[in-house]
């Protein structure tokens, strides 16, 4: 096997592993749990490196002179000791954990709520699907902007993260790439955890009861009639929301079934392997040479790469099975 290799950029200024390099480790983080991707770097002090924040961050890993990109960001803190450097870098999604807005928008599907807040905050897109068509839709300052898009996503059910680009992805899942793994090969450790049902059935009522032959544009107080839409089963531990956004029975079913998928779960784990920098959110992976149960097609939730002189180039991979 060829050796180990890291190429990362900050600013201007490009670092390479090797023998006389001043790069002594890095290590990135991207889960669909939690909003922004971070990276440590640590270089040694003889590199001179010049870094402040805002700086923009760039992390390539691979093998010999083939690389993939797994990490873009921008520096957000610098911590310079008598013989090292260390950096911490984000994603530009910590934009959207700072931001809390007020907007109101009327007859607008999710994608263009999203594209328009991605546009407020510079970030770029790199998939964005239509999903839900609001008549209306409020964005409250009650909460951060990234949790505002977050439940937006939830309701569509879609995805809502940062791809190694750094670019937005709000998309329903849908792998492009499934990875194979083979035990005994690849794979180094192993956990599987098998989830209980939270809960049996999801239901929604609207708040604005519309859909009784008024259509989505009627005024709230033309009839007193439920709006109400289901998933799952109805009796049981099931899981009852509000939303004032779902104006019809229609439209609460929708967001109800979209709910429902995000508890429907049967097991969840983690995966340790020889550095796989291919491997990001968004994909699937496949195991073989398992116990039939371990079989099957896992999804992605959560990559973690690790490179430094002690441990190599390893990457952990967490999943979940539905």
């Amino acid at each position: 096997m060829q050796n180990a290799a890291g190429k990362i950029t900050v600013g201007g200024t490009t670092l390479r592993t090797g023998k006389d390099s001043y790069l002594l480790s890095v290590n990135t983080q991207a889960s669909l749990d939690t909003p922004v991707h971070s990276c440590q770097i640590v270089v040694s002090m003889g590199s001179r490196l010049s870094v402040r924040p805002g700086t923009t961050v760039q992390v390539e890993l691979g093998y010999g002179n083939e690389s993939s990109r797994v990490f873009t960001g921008r520096v957000q803190s610098v911590d310079a000791g008598l013989s090292q450097i260390h950096i911490e870098a984000l994603s530009d999604f910590s934009a959207l954990i700072k931001a809390r807005v007020n907007l109101v928008y009327e007859k607008q599907t999710a994608g263009a709520i999203v594209e328009n807040l991605l546009g407020r905050f510079n970030i770029e897109k790199s998939k964005v699907e239509p999903g839900i068509n609001f008549p209306s839709y409020t964005l409250s300052a009650g909460r951060t902007a990234w949790a505002n898009l977050r439940q937006l996503a939830e309701q569509c059910g879609f995805d809502f993260y940062a791809d190694v680009q750094d670019q937005a992805v709000f998309a329903a899942y849908r792998p492009a790439k499934t990875h194979e793994f083979q035990y005994g090969s690849h794979i180094l450790d192993y956990t599987w955890a098998s989830l209980a049902d939270a809960f049996v059935g999801v239901e929604v009522c609207g708040e604005s009861p519309s859909g009784q032959g008024q259509g989505n544009d009627a005024s709230v107080w033309l009839t007193k009639k439920e709006v109400k839409g289901t998933a799952g089963r109805t009796s049981g531990k099931v899981l009852r929301l509000v939303d004032p956004t779902a104006r019809t029975p229609s439209m609460a079913r929708e967001i109800a079934g979209n709910q429902w998928q995000r508890y429907k779960a049967q097991a969840k784990g983690q995966l340790s392997l020889l550095g796989t920098p291919e491997v990001g959110l968004g994909d699937a992976i496949q195991l073989s040479k398992m116990p039939p149960a371990h079989r099957g097609q896992l999804r992605v939730t959560g990559v973690r790469h690790r490179l430094n002189s002690a441990s190599g180039f390893l990457t952990d991979v967490s999943w979940e099975k539905r």
